[in-house]
């Protein structure tokens, strides 16, 4: 779930609103494993690129010491693509900045667009919500604050009794967000909502989930047979 919990900045949901507290306070009790991780990782080898060093110094606050750039891996998205983060002291605590490029969507590729510049900057611009402070855009490289009250929330991280349905609510509440953002299908995408149930979200994410496990099995098959 790509909800930043302690900052509303990049939830898109109003400051703490319904379950949401207590489902990101649970992820957050002991930062030390955090922490721990990225200290852990390998210094960049090589000489980091000029500018990709000035963005991450920029980012850092004022007075920070012991500046080290690491090299991150996380998730299947960016795999092959260079992600540094700049790690530092700043009184008597840890803080990161991560630079991440934009990669175009897979959409454009499958319809054969011509260009494949992203859009994710006039997404951020015109979403519904309190805009993230940390969040900067600058050509293809996109630079973030990384810290264990602003990340991710992982479905495994959470207790047994966790209502799923109501994160599932929450989820859709910011796809929302982004979603009626563009204004010439606004109409158009609330006369849709109103025709739908009030599971249809969830029913829609289960055919998902079904068909992305359909396309992972033919693919597993297809890859084991050429082996």
């Amino acid at each position: 779930m790509s909800c930043w919990p302690s900052a509303i900045a990049g939830c898109g949901i109003s400051p703490w609103r319904g379950p949401l507290r207590p489902v990101g306070a649970i992820t957050i009790k002991d930062q030390r494993p955090f922490w721990q991780h990225l200290r852990s990782l390998r210094t960049a080898q090589g000489r980091v690129p000029a500018r990709i060093r000035q963005l991450l110094q920029r980012s850092l606050p004022a007075g920070v010491t012991d500046v080290r750039f690491v090299h991150r891996q996380a998730g299947l998205g960016s795999l092959g693509r260079l992600r540094l983060v700049a790690l530092a002291h700043w009184h008597g605590a840890m803080v990161a900045r991560e630079s991440k490029p934009l990669a175009p969507s897979a959409w454009l590729w499958a319809r054969g667009a011509r260009t494949r510049a992203t859009r994710y900057g006039e997404i951020i611009d015109r979403a519904l919500r309190v805009p993230d402070p940390c969040l900067t855009l600058h050509g293809e490289w996109l630079i973030r604050r990384l810290a264990p009250d602003c990340s991710r929330i992982e479905l495994s991280s959470l207790p047994r009794s966790r209502d799923e349905d109501r994160l599932l609510w929450m989820m859709g509440w910011e796809t929302a967000n982004v979603h009626l953002a563009s204004s010439r299908q606004r109409r158009r995408i609330l006369a849709d909502l109103r025709k739908r149930t009030g599971r249809g979200l969830s029913r829609a994410a289960g055919r998902m989930a079904q068909a992305v496990e359909r396309d992972w099995r033919r693919w597993r098959k297809g890859a084991l047979q050429s082996r």
